[in-house]
């Protein structure tokens, strides 16, 4: 069936349905919901339909009050999936993406290695980036939140080899979160530093990264001078890093060799407060 409206269970107060199944429908909603039952429902399936809403789509558009009700199976999909095959369709050639993602779109799944695009830049969206299972992994990549954009990136594996100044992830905006995510960055010369905190209220969290590269002399003509092999720079206020497993290792020695695990550095003459380095094994 194709229902331009919505369907409505139990809408009065001495009205009780049980024993009903809702299936095979396609529902087109001007309200806020395309399925609405009533605290009288029970009992309720709503399954296998296509269900849009005004600003909700699949299961997040019914509206579920009653007892027993099972919503599953609904379309459309609230993620999309890319592989290394279908990056252009989805990035451009700088490796921004440029995908105008639907308004029941949350999640982007990347599935599968990914070792001919590694890079992926993100200036608008709030959205999750997660791997689809272990046998995802970024090659050489660095993911780059920027703009407007707002993400929980989890459930991915990055590795990295034999890249001078690489970094595999880059935070330039505020309430991103890194969740659960494996970083493996080798590098013989120049900088490796992992994750770069540049604005406020961000998380990395639960993760394991692993970073070996040069131990050398900071260089203090920069500012701020940070060391050349770090896991996890914070230039930012209000930061937490908490529960993370960080190994750092030095590839090799020069100078007045220095690697380190966390730091939390700012430009001369700024201060930065509230960062806070919880329960990470080091």
């Amino acid at each position: 069936n194709i229902i331009n409206g919505a369907i409505v269970l139990g809408p009065k107060s001495n009205q009780k349905v049980n024993n009903v199944t809702i299936t095979n429908n396609l529902v087109n909603s001007t309200y806020n919901t395309a399925v609405i039952l009533s605290s009288k429902s029970s009992n309720i399936t709503v399954s296998n339909n296509t269900l849009y809403a005004k600003t909700t789509a699949a299961n997040n558009a019914v509206d579920n009050k009653g007892t027993g009700n099972v919503i599953s199976d609904n379309l459309p999909l609230n993620y999309i999936t890319i592989t290394d095959d279908t990056y252009n369709n989805y990035f451009d050639d700088d490796g921004i993406f440029n995908y105008t993602v639907p308004f029941y779109i949350d999640k982007i799944v990347l599935e599968g290695a990914f070792i001919n695009n590694n890079i992926f830049t993100f200036v608008e969206n709030n959205l999750t980036l997660t791997g689809k299972d272990e046998n995802t992994i970024l090659y050489n990549a660095t993911i780059t939140i920027d703009g407007d954009a707002n993400f929980t990136i989890n459930n991915l594996k990055i590795i990295s080899t034999d890249i001078e100044n690489h970094n595999s992830i880059i935070l330039n905006t505020e309430h991103n979160t890194v969740d659960n995510v494996t970083i493996i960055q080798n590098a013989t010369s120049g900088k490796a530093q992992v994750i770069l905190i540049n604005a406020d209220n961000n998380q990395v969290i639960n993760s394991n990264i692993t970073v070996t590269g040069p131990s050398d002399s900071v260089d203090y003509f920069s500012d701020p001078a940070i060391a050349p092999t770090v896991n996890i720079i914070v230039s930012s206020n209000n930061n937490t890093i908490a529960n993370n497993y960080l190994y750092t290792y030095a590839s090799t020695a020069s100078g007045y060799g220095t690697i380190e695990s966390v730091t939390v550095q700012a430009p001369t003459g700024v201060t930065l407060e509230n960062n806070k380095i919880i329960n990470n094994t080091v």
